[in-house]
């Protein structure tokens, strides 16, 4: 294929959408352990070639998919290609959206080996206003918003609303907008443009928290503007996040991490009890509650992959995620992804301060 590195995946893929309708859809995530192994154990699903040694790279496409006649002009493989020696890979296809969520599926069966990361809002504002600031000539337009708030009315069966928003707005605009409803992104759309000496340079795609990049034309300039800020956040969290179980530290230490709302939410006790009924609806998962007033304690259970976690809540304005004897990357992503959607997003900060020590 002639692919010695992302430039050359980004020249090439500029190639093949010029002039087409093709989109790339992207897909970030964190490996915990060497790929190739991994991806050598599926070979009855899938056929794989590594097409350099450095960075390494790899072109994979699925053996056993449904074909009916929307999927004909689509092929079910993709690239993956690891970012900078990091172990935080970009998964870029161009198949359509009904193959590419066959392909997702597949990388799913992977986890917690292989782990997606997430976009919270927060994320999302701060890297749009740093590339904003970075280049005055820098425009950013958003398109589409699709957002999700809390049902705060008595009697209400749901406690999740969601909505879209079909617009041409700033994204200042945009992230008012969603401060003022405290609402929080599920996807976003955005067009980027800069115009310089006459040239102009334009991009379309769109972000969802869910990891998922989809670039709809001209990726070499959405990678560099967006992709890149996004394969750095999956590598930060995945620093933040690896090592924190007990038996991976002298001593079986605690290595607790914090969520701070930035406000004292918990001097109202009805969240406590919130707090507890979103936990509770994290998919495939156990919470026991020990404490919940006036401060919460609790412990849970993730049987995705069996990493487990107490649960402390012992100010106004922070709760602490004291992981146990196993707590992978991926679950730790999945946990703190749950809380911002079904609680509140806030700050992730590494607990300094040891006094939970003696609690546990």
């Amino acid at each position: 294929m002639g692919i010695r590195g992302i430039n050359d995946l980004l020249n090439n893929s500029t190639l093949f959408m010029t002039g087409s309708k093709a989109k790339a859809r992207m897909l970030i995530a964190v490996a915990t352990e060497p790929v190739e192994p991994l991806l050598e154990k599926k070979k009855h699903e899938i056929i794989y070639k590594k097409l350099n040694d450095h960075p390494e790279i790899y072109h994979c496409r699925l053996l056993k998919y449904d074909l009916d006649e929307t999927d004909q002009a689509t092929i079910p493989e993709w690239v993956m290609i690891n970012y900078k020696n990091t172990d935080v890979f970009l998964i870029v296809s161009f198949a359509n959206y009904k193959i590419s969520r066959r392909i997702i599926r597949f990388l799913r069966g992977l986890y917690p080996k292989i782990a997606r990361t997430y976009f919270n809002t927060g994320y999302i504002y701060n890297f749009l206003r740093r590339i904003d600031k970075e280049d005055d000539r820098l425009h950013i337009r958003i398109t589409k918003l699709v957002a999700k708030n809390r049902i705060e009315s008595e009697g209400a069966q749901k406690i999740i609303a969601s909505s879209i928003d079909w617009t041409d707005i700033t994204y200042q605009e945009a992230f008012t907008k969603l401060y003022e409803e405290d609402a929080w992104i599920k996807s976003i759309d955005l067009s980027l443009t800069i115009s310089d000496n006459g040239s102009k340079y334009e991009a379309a795609g769109s972000i969802a928290r869910d990891g998922m990049l989809v670039c709809k034309n001209n990726i070499k300039f959405f990678f560099y503007q967006v992709v890149q800020q996004a394969l750095q956040k999956a590598f930060n969290d995945k620093e933040l996040f690896k090592n924190r179980s007990r038996r991976e530290n002298p001593g079986l230490k605690v290595r607790p991490l914090v969520i701070e709302f930035g406000k004292p939410i918990f001097s109202d006790k009805s969240h406590n009890h919130r707090l507890i009924n979103a936990l509770r609806k994290m998919p495939n998962s156990s919470l026991s509650v020990f404490h919940a007033n006036p401060y919460l304690q609790a412990s849970m259970i993730d049987y995705r992959d069996g990493s487990t976690y107490r649960i402390w809540v012992l100010s106004e304005d922070s709760m602490t995620i004291v992981p146990q004897m196993r707590a992978t990357v991926g679950s730790l992503q999945r946990l703190f992804n749950h809380i911002g959607e079904r609680f509140m997003e806030g700050k992730i900060t590494e607990l300094n301060d040891r006094s939970i020590d003696s609690h546990e």
